[in-house]
């Protein structure tokens, strides 16, 4: 078994067999238990699960590999293919629909016993929900851009680089001689952001700095009633990486280096702003199409050509709060309470659908289940709601709301860090900030260290309105060892729970007051 990568939950881990290099990509992922069912206390002590999510969706695969919890997962692993036979499970595994799952049961220090709990669980949702060729042509009604159709059977996985990224071999599909690999692009879960995607690449016109139209579009049949439906697309592989391993790599080298801010002067200061100024034209560019706008705009998003970047993923679902405009956020907040309460909550849960209701026309609880259907702009709410004010009344709310997170990005770049560390959030997880001493090594948004006078005033006039300029705005919470450290404005140590608990009591509160005015 191989080490690929592991979800952002910490959960989902990327484990391949080596019967499995070289064949169709099944995307059949590992699923652990949580952290708290390790059993007895000291594995998990000696494991350390929590730490898993600091390594998810390509973050240090090094690391990753020499994981603990992992490396006992492969343990298991490899005990529970010679339980089955080699032969045996190669035919159960490639007889798998697509998309299916091996669930591991207990995590114990008997890597027996542990086998003894793992399964090849069978989905069928997957293959169910895809569309066939002739029902996205027929929505789409563009023969003229319609790319070349693949079969998923002459893929040859290669490696698994994130949850939704696959790196595959095909002989019909080579963007340039030099490379034989492309991306194979696939979601398990709400596909209907996926043929989102397809729809708006497709309708797109060339950029350089904007990702290309789908090489190709991947069909497969299914399993459960042989129909044969739309699994993902092709697309160019950059080898390069992402800017958020760009800068990584950089404040790393520069820590190594022993270079302080004060005496870097104006080195790097072109790259910089040639990285800002071809990120910029492609928001222009994209926001020059009817339906066009870029709602996840972050440094994991933009990847690298070369010296160039290309600007990545528009599925057009959104992205994390931290990066998200206030009058996004607030909206996803009210979204998340109206459809994630139990019964106990259903006052609140309540309260929030009404909002809702009264601020989105339309609106109506969402979920992965729902069904792909002909939407321009995809199927956030909040986005969608800002395209339609540009669409009917001219508003400049959507692009504003781009420009907020362009904003926070600039900061990233100039001050070469790659989260922004402001709220509670995922991105919280996966940066290790803190130095042995235990304090904070890196600024976090909106502190500046290396950015120019000029680009820090173009941030602040992207971002102003946020409370986070206010004096009073709360620290951020942090990755110390194994714990996550609540560090107030001053730098001073906080409870964790109490702290992050006030955030979210205050920023609920304030999503609240912004829906009713």
């Amino acid at each position: 078994w191989r080490l690929d990568g592991i979800g952002a939950d910490g959960q989902r881990v990327f484990a391949v067999p080596g019967f499995a290099v070289n064949s169709p990509p099944l995307r059949i992922d590992v699923h652990l238990p949580p952290p708290e069912e390790y059993e007895p206390a000291w594995l998990r002590d000696l494991l350390a699960p929590e730490l898993l999510v600091s390594l998810g969706n390509g973050q240090r695969t090094e690391r990753m590999r020499r994981h603990p919890a992992l490396q006992h997962l492969v343990r298991a692993l490899e005990v529970w293919t010679a339980m089955h036979g080699h032969g045996q499970l190669q035919r159960e595994y490639n007889r798998s629909p697509f998309g299916s799952r091996i669930v591991v049961t207990r995590v114990v220090a008997d890597v027996g016993r542990m086998a003894e709990g793992i399964y090849l669980v069978p989905e069928y949702d997957v293959e169910a929900a895809m569309l066939p060729v002739e029902t996205l042509r027929d929505m789409l009604k563009d023969d003229d851009a319609w790319p070349q159709v693949v079969c998923w059977e002459d893929l040859k996985f290669k490696r698994q680089l994130h949850e939704a990224i696959t790196v595959v071999e095909n002989p019909e599909i080579r963007p340039t001689r030099q490379c034989r690999r492309v991306v194979f692009k696939s979601l398990l879960r709400d596909q209907r952001y996926l043929y989102n995607e397809i729809k708006t690449l497709l309708s797109f016109r060339p950029h350089p700095h904007v990702a290309g139209k789908p090489l190709g579009l991947v069909v497969k049949r299914s399993r459960f009633g042989s129909r044969l439906g739309v699994c993902g697309f092709l697309m160019e592989y950059f080898e390069g990486g992402n800017l958020q391993m760009a800068l990584r790599n950089l404040n790393t080298t520069r820590q190594q280096e022993g270079v302080d801010a004060a005496d870097e002067g104006n080195k790097g200061i072109k790259s910089k702003l040639e990285w800002a100024r071809q990120i910029t034209t492609a928001l222009i560019h994209v926001n020059a199409h009817p339906a066009g706008f870029f709602p996840d705009l972050k440094p994991d998003n933009i990847m690298l050509r070369g010296s160039d970047i290309v600007l990545l993923d528009f599925e057009q679902r959104g992205g994390w709060y931290t990066w998200s405009p206030p009058e996004v956020a607030y909206i996803e907040y009210m979204e998340l309470l109206a459809v994630g309460l139990g019964e106990e909550w259903e006052g609140f849960r309540n309260e929030a659908h009404d909002l809702l209701a009264k601020r989105i026309a339309g609106w109506r609880p969402s979920t992965q289940q729902d069904a792909y259907w002909n939407s321009d702009g995809g199927f956030s709410a909040p986005w969608r709601d800002l395209l339609r004010k540009r669409r009917k009344e001219g508003s400049l709310a959507l692009e504003k709301a781009q420009v907020y997170m362009l904003g926070k990005l600039l900061w990233c770049i100039f001050e070469e860090t790659p989260f922004v560390r402001c709220g509670v959030s995922q991105e919280v997880l996966c940066d290790d900030d803190m130095g042995r001493d235990g304090n904070r090594t890196r600024p976090r948004f909106p502190q500046f260290r290396r950015a120019p006078v000029e680009v820090r005033e173009l941030v602040r006039r992207c971002t102003e309105g946020d409370r986070i300029w206010e004096q009073d705005s709360p620290g951020g919470l942090f990755v110390s060892g194994r714990k996550l450290v609540a560090v107030g404005a001053n730098g001073e140590r906080r409870d964790t729970i109490e702290r992050a608990k006030a955030w979210w009591m205050s920023e609920v509160d304030r999503a609240k007051r912004f829906i009713v005015e």
